[in-house]
Protein backbone atom coordinates (compact mmCIF):
# COMPACT_ATOMS: atom_id res chain seq x y z
CA UNK A 1 0.00 0.00 0.00
CA UNK A 2 2.83 2.97 0.79
CA UNK A 3 3.58 2.56 -2.94
CA UNK A 4 0.18 4.55 -3.80
CA UNK A 5 0.23 6.65 -1.07
CA UNK A 6 2.42 9.48 -2.67
CA UNK A 7 0.83 9.87 -5.67
CA UNK A 8 -2.91 10.18 -4.32
CA UNK A 9 -1.63 13.33 -2.00
CA UNK A 10 -0.48 15.97 -4.87
CA UNK A 11 -3.99 14.64 -6.51
CA UNK A 12 -5.81 15.67 -3.05
CA UNK A 13 -3.97 19.17 -2.66
CA UNK A 14 -5.04 19.85 -6.55
CA UNK A 15 -8.35 19.14 -5.66
CA UNK A 16 -8.77 21.19 -2.38
CA UNK A 17 -6.95 23.88 -3.89
CA UNK A 18 -9.56 23.93 -7.04
CA UNK A 19 -12.46 23.69 -4.05
CA UNK A 20 -10.64 27.02 -2.34
CA UNK A 21 -10.50 28.75 -5.52
CA UNK A 22 -14.26 27.85 -6.72
CA UNK A 23 -15.27 28.25 -3.33
CA UNK A 24 -15.21 31.80 -1.45
CA UNK A 25 -16.84 30.47 1.67
CA UNK A 26 -14.74 27.63 2.11
CA UNK A 27 -11.42 29.74 1.43
CA UNK A 28 -13.00 32.06 4.22
CA UNK A 29 -13.71 29.53 6.29
CA UNK A 30 -10.41 28.13 5.85
CA UNK A 31 -8.45 31.52 6.76
CA UNK A 32 -11.07 31.76 9.34
CA UNK A 33 -9.80 28.79 11.21
CA UNK A 34 -6.28 29.67 10.21
CA UNK A 35 -6.77 33.12 12.23
CA UNK A 36 -8.26 31.59 15.23
CA UNK A 37 -5.76 28.45 15.35
CA UNK A 38 -2.57 31.32 15.24
CA UNK A 39 -5.11 33.41 18.08
CA UNK A 40 -5.14 30.13 19.92
CA UNK A 41 -1.56 29.31 19.95
CA UNK A 42 -0.54 33.38 21.19
CA UNK A 43 -3.09 33.27 23.93
CA UNK A 44 -1.74 30.24 25.12
CA UNK A 45 2.09 31.55 25.01
CA UNK A 46 0.89 35.08 26.35
CA UNK A 47 -0.54 32.62 29.33
CA UNK A 48 2.30 30.69 30.01
CA UNK A 49 4.69 33.42 30.10
CA UNK A 50 2.76 35.17 32.29
CA UNK A 51 2.30 31.98 34.64
CA UNK A 52 6.27 31.88 34.14
CA UNK A 53 7.13 35.69 35.16
CA UNK A 54 4.54 35.94 38.42
CA UNK A 55 6.02 32.52 39.71
CA UNK A 56 9.66 33.91 39.40
CA UNK A 57 10.65 32.26 36.38
CA UNK A 58 11.61 35.19 34.39
CA UNK A 59 14.59 33.12 32.92
CA UNK A 60 12.23 30.22 31.58
CA UNK A 61 10.11 32.47 30.47
CA UNK A 62 12.38 34.82 28.38
CA UNK A 63 13.83 31.59 27.13
CA UNK A 64 10.76 30.40 25.23
CA UNK A 65 9.68 33.48 24.11
CA UNK A 66 13.05 33.61 22.25
CA UNK A 67 12.97 30.16 20.90
CA UNK A 68 9.32 30.68 19.70
CA UNK A 69 10.97 33.60 18.06
CA UNK A 70 13.32 31.26 16.11
CA UNK A 71 10.87 29.06 15.10
CA UNK A 72 11.04 26.69 17.57
CA UNK A 73 8.21 24.79 19.50
CA UNK A 74 9.65 23.81 22.93
CA UNK A 75 7.50 21.66 24.88
CA UNK A 76 7.18 22.98 28.77
CA UNK A 77 6.58 21.23 31.97
CA UNK A 78 5.91 22.59 34.73
CA UNK A 79 6.85 20.67 38.51
CA UNK A 80 7.31 17.26 36.13
CA UNK A 81 3.71 18.46 34.43
CA UNK A 82 2.39 19.28 31.34
CA UNK A 83 1.55 22.89 31.37
CA UNK A 84 -1.82 22.31 31.27
CA UNK A 85 -2.42 20.01 33.75
CA UNK A 86 -0.81 21.32 36.13
CA UNK A 87 -3.45 23.35 38.51
CA UNK A 88 -3.40 27.29 38.57
CA UNK A 89 -3.01 27.40 42.31
CA UNK A 90 -0.22 25.39 42.58
CA UNK A 91 3.33 26.66 43.34
CA UNK A 92 5.87 26.34 40.72
CA UNK A 93 9.48 25.06 41.61
CA UNK A 94 10.57 23.58 38.62
CA UNK A 95 10.43 24.53 34.76
CA UNK A 96 11.69 22.25 32.04
CA UNK A 97 12.15 23.63 28.56
CA UNK A 98 12.80 20.96 26.14
CA UNK A 99 13.47 20.84 22.21
CA UNK A 100 15.01 19.03 19.42
CA UNK A 101 16.73 19.07 15.88
CA UNK A 102 18.75 16.19 14.31
CA UNK A 103 20.67 14.53 15.98
CA UNK A 104 20.65 16.64 19.39
CA UNK A 105 17.99 17.71 21.66
CA UNK A 106 18.21 20.16 24.60
CA UNK A 107 16.80 20.11 27.58
CA UNK A 108 16.74 23.56 30.31
CA UNK A 109 15.97 23.46 33.78
CA UNK A 110 15.00 26.33 36.05
CA UNK A 111 15.09 25.59 39.62
CA UNK A 112 13.35 27.79 42.41
CA UNK A 113 13.32 27.16 46.34
CA UNK A 114 11.00 24.69 47.08
CA UNK A 115 7.82 26.54 48.95
CA UNK A 116 5.32 25.37 51.60
CA UNK A 117 2.09 26.60 53.03
CA UNK A 118 1.67 26.62 56.85
CA UNK A 119 -1.50 27.78 58.40
CA UNK A 120 -3.07 29.46 59.16
CA UNK A 121 -5.06 29.73 55.69
CA UNK A 122 -7.40 32.15 54.13
CA UNK A 123 -9.89 32.79 51.44
CA UNK A 124 -9.13 35.99 49.96
CA UNK A 125 -11.51 38.16 47.41
CA UNK A 126 -10.95 40.44 45.03
CA UNK A 127 -14.55 41.41 45.51
CA UNK A 128 -14.77 44.30 47.82
CA UNK A 129 -18.65 45.15 46.75
CA UNK A 130 -18.90 41.71 48.76
CA UNK A 131 -17.68 42.41 52.04
CA UNK A 132 -20.85 42.94 53.81
CA UNK A 133 -22.13 39.25 53.30
CA UNK A 134 -18.70 37.63 53.69
CA UNK A 135 -18.40 39.31 57.01
CA UNK A 136 -22.16 38.40 58.11
CA UNK A 137 -21.02 34.76 56.87
CA UNK A 138 -17.90 34.86 58.95
CA UNK A 139 -19.62 36.08 62.01
CA UNK A 140 -22.17 32.75 61.62
CA UNK A 141 -19.02 30.49 61.12
CA UNK A 142 -17.14 31.83 63.97
CA UNK A 143 -14.50 33.94 61.92
CA UNK A 144 -13.56 37.47 60.71
CA UNK A 145 -13.65 39.47 57.79
CA UNK A 146 -10.72 42.05 56.80
CA UNK A 147 -10.79 44.80 54.45
CA UNK A 148 -6.97 44.89 53.21
CA UNK A 149 -5.21 47.79 52.12
CA UNK A 150 -5.14 46.72 48.22
CA UNK A 151 -9.45 46.01 48.44
CA UNK A 152 -9.43 42.63 48.50
CA UNK A 153 -11.21 40.73 51.51
CA UNK A 154 -10.04 38.36 53.87
CA UNK A 155 -11.82 35.42 55.25
CA UNK A 156 -10.63 33.08 58.28
CA UNK A 157 -8.76 31.71 59.47
CA UNK A 158 -9.07 28.13 58.75
CA UNK A 159 -7.22 25.15 60.25
CA UNK A 160 -6.68 23.43 56.22
CA UNK A 161 -6.82 24.53 53.26
CA UNK A 162 -9.42 21.93 52.42
CA UNK A 163 -11.65 23.60 54.86
CA UNK A 164 -10.95 27.37 53.25
CA UNK A 165 -11.55 25.48 49.61
CA UNK A 166 -14.58 23.73 50.99
CA UNK A 167 -15.53 27.09 51.83
CA UNK A 168 -15.08 28.76 48.41
CA UNK A 169 -16.94 25.79 46.41
CA UNK A 170 -20.51 27.03 49.01
CA UNK A 171 -19.65 30.87 48.13
CA UNK A 172 -18.77 30.98 44.28
CA UNK A 173 -19.30 34.22 43.92
CA UNK A 174 -16.83 35.32 45.92
CA UNK A 175 -13.83 34.13 43.24
CA UNK A 176 -11.60 33.63 46.11
CA UNK A 177 -8.39 31.69 46.52
CA UNK A 178 -6.83 29.89 49.42
CA UNK A 179 -3.83 31.65 50.92
CA UNK A 180 -1.68 31.05 53.56
CA UNK A 181 2.05 32.34 54.48
CA UNK A 182 5.16 30.30 52.23
CA UNK A 183 8.12 29.00 54.08
CA UNK A 184 10.94 28.36 51.63
CA UNK A 185 13.05 25.42 51.83
CA UNK A 186 15.28 23.21 49.89
CA UNK A 187 18.59 23.62 47.92
CA UNK A 188 19.95 27.26 45.45
CA UNK A 189 18.06 28.36 42.79
CA UNK A 190 19.38 26.90 39.46
CA UNK A 191 18.95 27.24 35.84
CA UNK A 192 21.30 25.34 33.41
CA UNK A 193 20.97 23.73 30.39
CA UNK A 194 21.86 20.36 28.83
CA UNK A 195 22.85 19.47 25.16
CA UNK A 196 22.90 15.95 24.21
CA UNK A 197 24.70 15.30 20.77
CA UNK A 198 24.23 12.22 18.62
CA UNK A 199 28.04 12.76 17.00
CA UNK A 200 27.48 9.91 14.17
CA UNK A 201 24.82 12.99 12.79
CA UNK A 202 26.64 15.74 14.13
CA UNK A 203 30.31 17.22 13.76
CA UNK A 204 31.95 18.71 16.57
CA UNK A 205 34.81 21.58 15.46
CA UNK A 206 35.87 25.02 17.30
CA UNK A 207 35.22 27.98 15.73
CA UNK A 208 37.74 30.38 16.05
CA UNK A 209 37.58 34.56 16.51
CA UNK A 210 39.40 35.39 12.75
CA UNK A 211 42.76 33.94 12.13
CA UNK A 212 43.31 31.60 15.21
CA UNK A 213 45.00 33.69 18.31
CA UNK A 214 44.68 37.30 16.48
CA UNK A 215 41.48 37.71 18.79
CA UNK A 216 38.21 37.13 20.54
CA UNK A 217 34.72 37.51 19.64
CA UNK A 218 31.12 37.16 20.88
CA UNK A 219 30.36 33.45 20.67
CA UNK A 220 26.92 35.07 19.10
CA UNK A 221 28.92 35.93 15.98
CA UNK A 222 31.11 32.60 15.98
CA UNK A 223 28.13 31.18 15.60
CA UNK A 224 26.04 33.08 12.95
CA UNK A 225 29.71 33.15 11.07
CA UNK A 226 30.13 29.66 10.83
CA UNK A 227 26.15 28.79 10.77
CA UNK A 228 26.73 26.10 13.76
CA UNK A 229 23.36 25.22 14.63
CA UNK A 230 24.40 25.00 18.83
CA UNK A 231 27.47 26.00 20.01
CA UNK A 232 29.07 26.20 23.48
CA UNK A 233 32.23 27.44 25.12
CA UNK A 234 35.59 26.05 25.92
CA UNK A 235 38.35 25.14 27.27
CA UNK A 236 40.47 27.53 29.67
CA UNK A 237 42.42 30.84 27.60
CA UNK A 238 44.46 33.85 28.24
CA UNK A 239 44.25 36.41 25.83
CA UNK A 240 43.81 34.57 22.92
CA UNK A 241 45.16 31.63 23.30
CA UNK A 242 44.04 28.81 25.09
CA UNK A 243 45.51 27.10 28.34
CA UNK A 244 46.49 23.46 27.83
CA UNK A 245 46.14 21.34 25.49
CA UNK A 246 44.53 22.11 22.32
CA UNK A 247 44.81 19.85 19.44
CA UNK A 248 42.45 20.57 16.27
CA UNK A 249 42.79 18.57 12.62
CA UNK A 250 45.78 16.84 14.45
CA UNK A 251 47.81 20.50 14.50
CA UNK A 252 48.73 21.28 18.66
CA UNK A 253 47.39 25.09 19.76
CA UNK A 254 48.46 24.95 23.15
CA UNK A 255 51.27 23.94 25.62
CA UNK A 256 49.48 21.25 27.70
CA UNK A 257 49.57 21.13 31.72
CA UNK A 258 50.70 18.20 33.13
CA UNK A 259 48.43 15.85 34.77
CA UNK A 260 45.27 17.86 33.91
CA UNK A 261 42.39 15.99 31.94
CA UNK A 262 40.77 16.51 28.85
CA UNK A 263 38.38 15.09 26.30
CA UNK A 264 39.18 14.00 22.67
CA UNK A 265 37.05 13.28 19.78
CA UNK A 266 37.60 10.92 16.70
CA UNK A 267 36.51 11.54 13.47
CA UNK A 268 33.85 9.07 13.54
CA UNK A 269 32.69 10.79 16.88
CA UNK A 270 33.77 8.37 19.13
CA UNK A 271 34.70 10.78 22.34
CA UNK A 272 37.43 9.84 25.27
CA UNK A 273 38.10 11.35 28.50
CA UNK A 274 41.90 10.65 30.22
CA UNK A 275 45.00 12.42 31.27
CA UNK A 276 45.57 15.51 28.63
CA UNK A 277 49.63 15.64 29.09
CA UNK A 278 51.79 15.65 26.13
CA UNK A 279 54.73 16.53 23.68
CA UNK A 280 54.51 17.70 20.39
CA UNK A 281 57.86 17.69 17.91
CA UNK A 282 58.70 17.31 14.70
CA UNK A 283 61.09 14.60 12.91
CA UNK A 284 62.79 14.12 9.55
CA UNK A 285 63.34 10.62 10.26
CA UNK A 286 66.72 11.72 11.55
CA UNK A 287 66.51 14.27 14.28
CA UNK A 288 63.36 15.05 16.22
CA UNK A 289 62.96 18.42 17.51
CA UNK A 290 60.51 19.54 20.51
CA UNK A 291 58.35 22.15 19.83
CA UNK A 292 58.07 24.60 22.82
CA UNK A 293 55.83 27.23 22.26
CA UNK A 294 52.68 27.56 20.31
CA UNK A 295 51.43 30.68 18.46
CA UNK A 296 53.94 32.56 19.68
CA UNK A 297 57.61 33.53 18.50
CA UNK A 298 59.62 31.46 19.93
CA UNK A 299 62.30 31.92 22.59
CA UNK A 300 65.75 31.55 22.92
CA UNK A 301 66.46 28.29 21.26
CA UNK A 302 63.04 26.71 21.17
CA UNK A 303 61.42 26.08 18.45
CA UNK A 304 56.92 27.16 17.79
CA UNK A 305 54.47 26.17 15.94
CA UNK A 306 51.80 28.06 14.43
CA UNK A 307 48.69 27.03 12.86
CA UNK A 308 47.82 27.87 9.73
CA UNK A 309 46.77 31.18 8.70
CA UNK A 310 47.68 32.15 12.29
CA UNK A 311 51.05 32.81 11.49
CA UNK A 312 52.17 36.68 10.12
CA UNK A 313 55.88 36.98 8.96
CA UNK A 314 57.62 39.55 11.11
CA UNK A 315 61.29 38.84 12.97
CA UNK A 316 63.68 38.14 10.03
CA UNK A 317 66.24 36.96 13.04
CA UNK A 318 64.23 33.88 12.87
CA UNK A 319 64.23 30.96 10.76
CA UNK A 320 60.38 30.15 9.41
CA UNK A 321 59.68 26.57 7.73
CA UNK A 322 55.96 26.04 6.36
CA UNK A 323 54.73 22.28 5.85
CA UNK A 324 51.19 20.99 4.46
CA UNK A 325 50.92 17.04 4.14
CA UNK A 326 53.92 16.33 5.44
CA UNK A 327 56.25 18.34 2.75
CA UNK A 328 58.24 21.24 3.31
CA UNK A 329 56.96 24.08 1.16
CA UNK A 330 57.92 27.31 0.29
CA UNK A 331 55.02 29.37 1.59
CA UNK A 332 53.10 29.44 4.66
CA UNK A 333 49.87 30.30 2.86
CA UNK A 334 47.71 26.86 2.69
CA UNK A 335 49.81 24.98 5.33
CA UNK A 336 48.92 22.91 8.17
CA UNK A 337 51.35 24.71 10.11
CA UNK A 338 54.46 27.03 10.30
CA UNK A 339 57.38 26.72 12.86
CA UNK A 340 59.21 29.35 13.78
CA UNK A 341 62.83 28.69 15.16
CA UNK A 342 66.46 30.39 16.40
CA UNK A 343 69.40 29.29 17.93
CA UNK A 344 69.71 25.59 17.79
CA UNK A 345 66.55 24.49 16.40
CA UNK A 346 66.84 27.26 13.28
CA UNK A 347 70.45 25.21 12.66
CA UNK A 348 68.37 22.08 12.11
CA UNK A 349 64.99 23.36 9.95
CA UNK A 350 68.06 25.10 7.70
CA UNK A 351 69.53 21.75 6.94
CA UNK A 352 66.07 21.17 5.24
CA UNK A 353 65.19 22.04 1.42
CA UNK A 354 61.88 22.86 -0.58
CA UNK A 355 59.84 19.02 -1.02
CA UNK A 356 61.89 17.27 2.53
CA UNK A 357 59.63 15.17 4.20
CA UNK A 358 59.16 16.67 7.88
CA UNK A 359 56.50 15.22 10.18
CA UNK A 360 54.35 16.07 13.28
CA UNK A 361 55.46 14.20 16.05
CA UNK A 362 52.25 13.74 18.96
CA UNK A 363 52.68 11.92 22.32
CA UNK A 364 50.17 12.06 24.89
CA UNK A 365 49.89 10.59 28.10
CA UNK A 366 46.49 8.87 27.21
CA UNK A 367 47.78 6.97 24.34
CA UNK A 368 43.49 7.58 23.04
CA UNK A 369 44.08 10.66 22.16
CA UNK A 370 46.60 9.88 19.18
CA UNK A 371 43.37 9.31 17.07
CA UNK A 372 41.77 12.25 18.04
CA UNK A 373 40.93 15.10 15.25
CA UNK A 374 40.23 17.41 18.24
CA UNK A 375 41.49 17.23 22.15
CA UNK A 376 40.85 20.31 24.80
CA UNK A 377 42.24 20.43 27.92
CA UNK A 378 39.85 21.11 30.78
CA UNK A 379 40.24 20.23 34.16
CA UNK A 380 39.72 18.65 36.55
CA UNK A 381 37.77 15.10 35.81
CA UNK A 382 34.02 15.38 38.28
CA UNK A 383 32.44 12.21 37.59
CA UNK A 384 34.13 9.20 36.17
CA UNK A 385 32.22 5.26 36.08
CA UNK A 386 29.15 7.29 37.25
CA UNK A 387 31.06 8.40 40.41
CA UNK A 388 32.21 11.85 41.85
CA UNK A 389 36.13 11.85 41.59
CA UNK A 390 37.48 14.58 43.96
CA UNK A 391 40.10 16.31 41.90
CA UNK A 392 42.16 19.23 42.32
CA UNK A 393 44.41 18.63 38.89
CA UNK A 394 46.10 21.91 40.00
CA UNK A 395 43.06 24.15 40.25
CA UNK A 396 42.64 26.68 43.25
CA UNK A 397 40.04 25.90 46.30
CA UNK A 398 38.14 29.08 45.37
CA UNK A 399 37.74 27.59 41.90
CA UNK A 400 36.64 23.67 42.97
CA UNK A 401 35.09 24.72 46.64
CA UNK A 402 33.03 27.94 45.62
CA UNK A 403 29.46 28.70 43.59
CA UNK A 404 30.58 29.23 39.91
CA UNK A 405 28.53 29.57 36.72
CA UNK A 406 30.10 26.28 34.78
CA UNK A 407 30.79 24.38 32.18
CA UNK A 408 31.01 20.71 31.32
CA UNK A 409 31.75 18.22 28.86
CA UNK A 410 30.65 14.46 29.08
CA UNK A 411 28.67 11.70 27.95
CA UNK A 412 25.86 9.63 28.88
CA UNK A 413 24.52 6.31 27.68
CA UNK A 414 23.88 7.58 24.63
CA UNK A 415 26.45 9.73 23.30
CA UNK A 416 27.97 13.89 23.83
CA UNK A 417 26.83 15.59 26.33
CA UNK A 418 27.84 19.35 27.23
CA UNK A 419 26.26 21.40 30.28
CA UNK A 420 26.18 24.42 31.10
CA UNK A 421 25.03 26.23 34.22
CA UNK A 422 24.73 29.53 34.93
CA UNK A 423 25.66 31.62 38.31
CA UNK A 424 26.38 35.01 39.94
CA UNK A 425 22.88 36.22 39.56
CA UNK A 426 19.80 35.89 40.72
CA UNK A 427 18.01 33.26 39.23
CA UNK A 428 20.67 30.92 39.67
CA UNK A 429 23.36 30.40 42.44
CA UNK A 430 25.86 28.62 40.63
CA UNK A 431 27.56 25.02 41.77
CA UNK A 432 30.59 23.89 43.09
CA UNK A 433 32.33 21.25 41.49
CA UNK A 434 30.88 18.57 43.97
CA UNK A 435 27.35 20.25 43.38
CA UNK A 436 28.34 20.08 39.33
CA UNK A 437 28.96 16.18 39.34
CA UNK A 438 25.92 15.56 41.47
CA UNK A 439 23.71 17.47 38.83
CA UNK A 440 25.63 15.79 35.97
CA UNK A 441 24.85 12.30 37.99
CA UNK A 442 21.14 13.22 38.28
CA UNK A 443 20.96 13.93 34.38
CA UNK A 444 22.54 10.13 33.57
CA UNK A 445 26.33 11.37 33.00
CA UNK A 446 28.95 8.45 33.36
CA UNK A 447 31.65 10.93 32.70
CA UNK A 448 32.19 14.35 32.95
CA UNK A 449 34.60 17.06 32.69
CA UNK A 450 34.77 20.69 33.75
CA UNK A 451 35.86 23.04 31.26
CA UNK A 452 35.80 26.99 31.47
CA UNK A 453 33.28 28.58 33.48
CA UNK A 454 32.60 32.08 34.56
CA UNK A 455 31.45 34.69 32.69
CA UNK A 456 32.73 32.80 29.67
CA UNK A 457 29.70 30.01 30.56
CA UNK A 458 27.45 30.15 27.71
CA UNK A 459 25.28 27.90 24.98
CA UNK A 460 23.51 29.07 21.77
CA UNK A 461 20.88 26.78 20.20
CA UNK A 462 19.23 28.02 16.81
CA UNK A 463 21.01 31.32 16.94
CA UNK A 464 19.40 32.02 21.07
CA UNK A 465 22.09 32.09 23.66
CA UNK A 466 20.24 29.76 25.95
CA UNK A 467 21.87 30.94 29.60
CA UNK A 468 21.95 33.98 30.99
CA UNK A 469 26.23 35.09 31.22
CA UNK A 470 26.99 35.93 34.73
CA UNK A 471 28.98 39.55 33.18
CA UNK A 472 25.49 40.22 32.34
CA UNK A 473 26.53 40.07 28.06
CA UNK A 474 28.53 37.68 26.39
CA UNK A 475 32.55 37.53 27.14
CA UNK A 476 34.71 38.12 23.70
CA UNK A 477 36.39 34.95 23.67
CA UNK A 478 39.29 33.26 21.35
CA UNK A 479 36.91 30.06 20.18
CA UNK A 480 33.93 28.50 20.72
CA UNK A 481 32.69 24.39 20.23
CA UNK A 482 30.54 24.92 17.52
CA UNK A 483 28.20 21.77 16.81
CA UNK A 484 27.16 21.13 12.55
CA UNK A 485 25.20 18.67 10.39
CA UNK A 486 27.67 15.74 9.47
Amino acid sequence: MTGYKWPLRPLFITFLALMVLTSPALAEDLASDAAHQVQGQEASSGVLEERLKSAGFGAAMRLVASLRGAGADPQVTLNGQAEANLPQGEAISRVEVLDRMEGMSLKVVQVGRQTTARGPFFLQSDRSDLFAPMALWAMGQGKAATALPDGSVQVGPFETSEEALRASEENPDWNASCVASQEESGGPKLYYAVLRVDTSKVQVDPVFAGSYGMGRAPMSFLSQMSKAVAMVNGGYYYSAYPIGTMVHRGIPLGRPIMGRSAVGITQDGSVFFGDGSASFGVSNGEWTLPIGDFNVPPKNGNLSIFYGGAYRPGNQALLSLSVKDGIVQDEPQGADFTLLANGRAAEALGSLNIGDTLQLVRRFAFPAFEACRLVIQGGPMIVENRRYVNRSEGLSRSIRERRHPRTLVGIDEQGLVFMVIDGRNGHSSGVTLEEAANLALEEGLVAALNLDGGGSSQMIWRGVTVNIPSDGKERPLPYGIGLFPR
